[in-house]
């Protein structure tokens, strides 16, 4: 009798470690965004990028290779020793039934010897309970000439 009970006791214990190991942590449209472009501007890594963005962003980041090259052409922002702040959000009104949102993040960082400021758009989608940066905005101050 005091085996079973034993017994008992181990199973609920693994079951309980078992449910709370495996919780999935639900995301938001801002958390995804300052990740994405973290693990880019200040881990340089663009293999951890490609967690928090769709597969066809993840397929260009990975043709890029190296975060120098994906922050020169795909964000078209070529800093370092970046700091990141949300800049704007349209994602608050409507948070539990959205599945895409405009991210605004601010950037302010090294470049040619002197500090810049900017700022990236970002629009970021939902799947399943997480959010995942689909695509980058072009600059509207970016010119080619």
């Amino acid at each position: 009798m005091k085996a079973r009970r034993i017994n008992a006791l181990i199973s609920l214990l693994c079951a309980f470690l078992l449910l709370t190991g495996c919780e999935e942590k639900v995301s938001t449209p801002e958390q995804a965004a300052i990740d994405f472009f973290a693990a880019i501007y200040i881990r340089a890594d663009v293999n951890e990028a490609t967690k928090y963005c769709m597969p066809e962003l993840a397929e260009l980041l990975v043709h890029y290779r190296s975060a120098h090259s994906v922050k020169r052409h795909v964000v078209g922002l070529s800093m370092n020793d970046v700091e990141l702040t949300l800049s704007d959000t349209d994602a608050d009104f409507f948070r539990k039934v959205a599945t895409q949102a405009q991210v605004t993040v601010h950037f302010k960082g090294k470049i040619d010897g002197g500090v810049r400021e900017d700022e990236r758009t970002v629009i970021v989608v939902k799947k399943g309970l997480e959010w995942y940066v689909e695509s980058i905005k072009p600059d509207i101050f970016m010119t080619n000439g």
